[in-house]
């Protein structure tokens, strides 16, 4: 990795916090999370009237909200990533051959927010099963497609003022990136500051919360096969 950080890639230092207060609920990925081939399925027995309400509820409920945090590469030997000025270590072969070209790199954390936790639970909680893995549905997606804007509108942007592209995003549990360093990431992106908590298991709460990293690599570099990335 011999690419030149540009130096107004680290202005500010501290994670940076953007709400999503209006991301669109993507219905059709919904429907697919569900089972239904896309958002022209014709559903059947009031099913599309309920998701239309599960939808209405979700927005008065969903409060979108993500961090990031970009960080120097020190050293990447194939193996593991270590950052410059931050604890967080990467250990996995797959995520350091995503980001074998990058010399910055953007940790990030998104959540849905508590208050569809509740709502799934208290669906499950009244046996209303269908509503229940509705809102958890689109509790999924919403937050995924909040991160796409980050990752592929936002700090894409970013990239190319500087010279270089984003790398497809990758997240603990998936490949062979351990789950257990879930608390790590979070407090490299600064998840605790919208709110995101890890468990001892190493799961997020509120539950509909993602973590990522991605990277920052010379424009001209070839494209890297992202395995579990997206």
């Amino acid at each position: 990795m011999n690419a030149k950080v540009p130096s107004g890639m680290f202005q500010p230092r501290d994670p940076v916090l953007i709400p999503f207060p209006d991301v669109p609920i993507p219905k059709g990925d919904v429907m697919r999370r569900l089972g239904y081939p896309s958002a022209g399925h014709d559903l059947s027995g009031g099913m599309d009237e309920i998701l239309d309400g599960a939808m209405a509820e979700a927005g008065r409920l969903l409060d979108i909200r993500t961090s990031h945090r970009i960080l120097e590469v020190a050293s990447n030997d194939g193996l593991r990533i270590r950052f410059k000025g931050s604890d967080l270590i990467i250990e996995s072969a797959m995520v350091a051959r995503l980001l074998r070209r990058a010399p910055v790199v953007a940790c990030l954390a998104a959540t849905a927010g508590p208050a569809l936790d509740r709502a799934v639970s208290s669906a499950m909680d009244r046996g209303e099963m269908t509503e229940a893995f509705m809102l958890d549905a689109i509790g999924s997606e919403t937050v995924e497609a909040a991160v796409d804007e980050l990752h592929w509108k936002i700090l894409k942007e970013r990239a190319g003022e500087n010279g270089l592209k984003v790398t497809p995003r990758f997240s603990p549990g998936y490949g062979d990136w351990r789950l257990t360093v879930q608390a790590d990431v979070v407090a490299a992106s600064g998840g605790p500051l919208i709110g995101i908590e890890v468990t001892p298991s190493s799961l997020m709460i509120p539950r509909k919360s993602v973590t990522a990293v991605l990277g920052f690599e010379p424009a001209g570099a070839r494209e890297t096969p992202g395995g579990a990335a997206r």
